[in-house]
């Protein structure tokens, strides 16, 4: 395995690091599922997560009354601008406004 700058890592670095980094993660699991004071941080981690998600939740929301304000002014504004009996042409469907009234 080659790093940045052409350094090769041998077989038994990888090893060695893919331990450390095992024995880490097993530590820090080991505490937060095994002990009181990692209970605790569990609790505020997932009171965390759970504000995040409602949080993202209602930018969603946002994002999709904006898009339903655009729509609307895309088509009050095209109904403004397009001449009468003319052949304007919609954006969002491509059809001529005589079509469109024709229907």
């Amino acid at each position: 395995m080659n790093l940045e700058g052409g350094a090769r890592v041998d077989e038994r670095t990888q090893v060695f690091m893919t331990t450390v980094l095992g024995a880490a993660v097993g530590g820090v699991l080991g505490c937060l599922y095994l002990t009181e004071r990692g209970q605790r941080v569990r609790f505020q981690l997932e009171s965390f997560f759970d504000n995040v998600i409602e949080e993202i939740h209602q930018i969603e929301q946002t994002v999709d009354k904006a898009r339903v304000a655009v729509d609307e002014g895309r088509r009050a504004i095209d109904d403004v601008l397009r001449p009468a009996g003319g052949a304007w042409k919609s954006r969002d469907s491509g059809e001529t406004s005589q079509a469109r009234q024709a229907r």
